[in-house]
């Protein structure tokens, strides 16, 4: 069995409702996974639970599983207290958790073909999240009232639409398609006790859950697997970071939790170290990818940085940084050798 949940408060509440929810009431999504869904879980306020309840396709979805209705556990900005009760509350049942964020989009039959994944006993089950330009917002917002949104479809937008000053990981165009490697794929997982007491260690407002614990749980020989194409599941990210009350974001390297694993994390799932063909995924779009078209180096860039630590791939810098607030922003580019496709117009 599945449980969904979702942790969503102000103004992604109507990003939820747009478009996120739509694409996980797609047919090939929660419909036809429903018998093996035990639940769809909102951590939120009294605010956002009026709004979402008023909304048509909530009603879709509470006609297909039951929906249950929990309190932000420690307020606004503190989503790690509700990913840490959802996953005690997973380890009871024996169910595999998938966060469902509400600036997401996940791709039609993605939700369906993960069931037959689920049943193959692996976990964590992992996948890349690419992160796309906000206004990308408003082309799905478009497509997703007209019909589906393909997972060939979203991986287009996707390359289209990269947003390039968070995408930390590199695309190389290979024949008809993409190959690409993340450095802190998100988990689909079954916790257990163990996991869940690892996880309860964690200090962050919003880190470590993709940053740390799928490496931790590979070091501890779970039964793991990278999910190998984007037919099979895709899922995105839409805009940036989101900044906490303190101006820093909530999924800054200042809240950086065992540093050492989110270390091994990055080195692990990069192609620059380990060039393992095991940990790359293939992306599938609607057309090849433009031949001797042009191609820039990712770009990975922390903003307001706190004191701590930030994580730098090899071949750019020392595994770990020490930053100062005073220094303010620093950009750091990857290895000449990673490469995501230009967008048009630039130079």
């Amino acid at each position: 069995m599945l449980d969904l949940w979702t942790t969503v408060w102000g103004k992604k509440t109507q990003a939820y409702l747009e478009v996120m929810l739509p694409s996980l009431l797609q047919p090939g999504n929660i419909p036809a996974a429903r018998e093996y869904i035990h639940t769809y879980t909102f951590y939120t306020n009294d605010e956002a639970r009026e709004k979402i309840e008023r909304s048509r396709r909530y009603k879709e979805l509470e006609a297909l599983v039951p929906v249950l209705w929990m309190p932000l556990q420690k307020g606004e900005w503190e989503v790690n207290s509700n990913t840490l009760h959802q996953m005690r509350r997973s380890a009871e049942e024996g169910h595999y958790m998938m966060v469902c964020s509400p600036d997401d989009v996940v791709g039609d039959d993605s939700i369906a073909n993960l069931i037959q994944i689920c049943q193959g006993g692996f976990n964590p089950i992992l996948y890349h999240l690419p992160r796309v330009r906000p206004g990308t917002h408003r082309i799905l917002k478009h497509l997703l009232r007209k019909g589906t949104v393909s997972n060939r479809a979203l991986v287009s937008l996707t390359i289209k639409y990269l947003f390039h000053k968070h995408s930390a990981y590199p695309i190389f165009p290979v024949g008809d398609h993409w190959e690409a490697w993340h450095p802190t794929p998100t988990p689909i997982l079954r916790p257990d006790q163990r996991v869940v007491d690892i996880f309860a260690t964690n200090w962050g407002k919003n880190w470590g859950y993709d940053n740390c614990l799928p490496y931790i749980m590979i070091e501890l020989e779970y039964p793991w697997c990278l999910i190998p194409h984007s037919d099979i599941y895709f899922h995105i990210e839409i805009g940036g970071s989101s900044i906490g009350p303190n101006g820093l974001p909530i999924n800054s390297p200042c809240c950086t939790w065992m540093i050492d694993k989110a270390r091994a994390t990055v080195l692990f799932f990069s192609p620059h170290r380990y060039p393992n063909k095991h940990l790359r995924t293939i992306w599938q779009g609607l057309e090849k990818p433009a031949a001797g078209g042009r191609y820039q180096a990712v770009e990975v860039t922390t903003e307001k940085v706190n004191n701590g630590h930030l994580i730098i791939p090899e071949g750019v810098a020392e595994a770990s940084l020490p930053l100062s607030r005073k220094k303010g922003q620093i950009t750091l580019r990857y290895p000449a050798t990673a490469f995501i496709p230009r967008r048009k117009g630039a130079r």
